[in-house]
C-alpha cells in the first residue's frame, strides 16, 4: 500500500471513530500521520497543542502542528489526499481536519532543537487500540523542557505565536501545566543553563523570573 493510499485509509478510519470528538480526532491524526511520514523517510515532529496532548496525556487541540524535514513533499502528499492549502495551513473539508506545517527545524525562542531536545513515544505508550494498530514506528515530539519554553514564549505579548484574542492565556495555562507535571524532570536546570549562557531574550528571562521564579 503506497503512502497516499495508507494515509487516506487511516484518515477515513480515524474519522469514523472520532468524528464526534474533534480534539481526539486531531490527536489521532497527528500520531498516525507522523508515524507514517517517518516510516517513509520524511522526518516529522509533532509540536504545538498535540505535543502538549502527548506530554500531558490529554486531548485539547483542534489542529495538528508539524515540523518536517521536507515541506515540499509533505505539501504534495497532503494535497493528493484531499487537503486544501492556505499558506502553511492544510484543511480537509470532508473530515474537518486542520494540519499546519510550521517549519523544517525546531527553533523555539531562538533555541534550535537537537536530538536531545526531542522525545520519542513508542506505540506501547498509545492507549487507543485503533491508533496503535495504524502505526509501525515511534512518534517524535519535543521534550517537556523545550515545550515549556515554547509556551512561555507564546505567553509574552508581541512574540511570534502570541495570541492576542486571549492575551496569551491558553499558552500560559499550558506552560503552567507542563511545569507542574515535569518540573522534577529538569525543567528548572535546563532553563537556568540557557539563562547562564545568555541564550534567552531579556523579556523572556524577566517573564520566567516573575511567573515561575526561574532565574
Amino acid at each position: 500500500m503506497n503512502i497516499t493510499t495508507r494515509l487516506s485509509s487511516a484518515l477515513s478510519d480515524l474519522y469514523r471513530k472520532f468524528s464526534n470528538y474533534p480534539e481526539k480526532l486531531h490527536l489521532a491524526v497527528a500520531v498516525v500521520f507522523s508515524s507514517i511520514f517517518n516510516e517513509n523517510g520524511i522526518k516529522t515532529i509533532i509540536v504545538g497543542g498535540q505535543a502538549v496532548s502527548l506530554i500531558l496525556r490529554t486531548s485539547e487541540s483542534r489542529d495538528v502542528d508539524f515540523i518536517t524535514s521536507n515541506t515540499t513533499k509533505l505539501q504534495e502528499i497532503l494535497t493528493n489526499i484531499g487537503f486544501e492549502q492556505d499558506s502553511f495551513r492544510y484543511r480537509h473539508n470532508k473530515y474537518n481536519v486542520l494540519i499546519e506545517i510550521v517549519g523544517e527545524e525546531v527553533n523555539i525562542a531562538g533555541i534550535k532543537g537537537d536530538d536531545e531536545s526531542l522525545a520519542v513515544i513508542s506505540s506501547d505508550d498509545i492507549e487507543d487500540e485503533l491508533v496503535r494498530k495504524l502505526i509501525n514506528t515511534d512518534i517524535i515530539t519535543i521534550n517537556p523542557s523545550l515545550l515549556f519554553l515554547n509556551y512561555v514564549d507564546a505567553s509574552i505579548p508581541y512574540t511570534y505565536w502570541y495570541n492576542e484574542e486571549d492575551n496569551g492565556k491558553l499558552a500560559l495555562e499550558r506552560a503552567r501545566a507542563i511545569y507542574e507535571l515535569y518540573n522534577n524532570y529538569g525543567i528548572d536546570s535546563y532553563i537556568r543553563n540557557l539563562i547562564a549562557q545568555n541564550k534567552l531574550k531579556p523579556d523572556l528571562v524577566k517573564f520566567l523570573s516573575e511567573e515561575f521564579d526561574i532565574n
